[in-house]
């Protein structure tokens, strides 16, 4: 499970960084607004790499990487699924592939999920009187 997290973690962190560059050379300079864009990709390359380091032990998980990005691979792969309806009446021979993504990023999510509902309790600081 952890392997498989790792693979699909690290080909995301490739995806979201890639991302993040294509929309820097397209909306760079002259952005007409768009330039925030680049935070969304952003955003996916950083939980991505956070959960990269935690899962080699690199450092203590920070618990919320892991729920934020679960909740978005779950709600990319629900819009995936979604957009099979809309490709069987115009773009059949796309359909396959929206499938796949939404099985990719449904197993993402749900390794992520059950990743950090395996791990330990974080300890708490005690408390002096």
């Amino acid at each position: 499970m952890k392997i498989l997290l790792a693979i699909l973690c690290a080909v995301m962190l490739l995806f979201g960084g890639g991302c993040a560059i294509t929309f820097l050379s397209f909306f760079g300079n002259d952005s007409g607004g768009l330039g925030p864009l680049v935070l969304i990709p952003l955003t996916v390359f950083v939980l991505n790499l956070l959960i990269l380091i935690a899962l080699f032990g690199w450092s203590n998980p920070w618990r919320p990487a892991f729920y934020i990005l679960a909740v978005i691979d779950v709600i990319v792969a629900a819009l995936a699924l979604i957009d099979v309806a809309g490709l069987l009446m115009g773009a059949p021979g796309m359909a396959p592939w929206a499938l796949l993504t939404a099985a990719g990023f449904g197993l993402k999510g749900w390794l992520t999920w059950a990743y950090v509902r395996g791990l330990p309790p974080s300890a708490a600081p005690e408390k002096k009187p």
